[in-house]
């Protein structure tokens, strides 16, 4: 279980870092240019990889909470 949970994390900070890399590139003022995108979809990509990233952090800190008995 924890060889898939490593694994999943890998995974999905790399095709995070490939999706951020293709930011730099799109633009959403002319739709004649090959790197066009919709400005809706490219502002949801960007706001649901900053969710997962919230998602993946709140998730450690309360497993971590369970795991130790830490009291808030």
């Amino acid at each position: 279980m924890c060889i898939f949970s490593t694994s999943a994390i890998i995974f999905f900070v790399l095709i995070n870092y490939r999706v951020i890399g293709n930011f730099k590139k799109a633009q959403w003022k002319y739709p004649n240019n090959p790197n066009y995108c919709l400005f809706t979809i490219f502002s949801s990509a960007f706001g649901l990889m900053i969710a997962n990233y919230v998602d993946i952090i709140l998730v450690f800190s309360i497993a971590i909470i369970l795991l130790f008995g830490i009291g808030l």
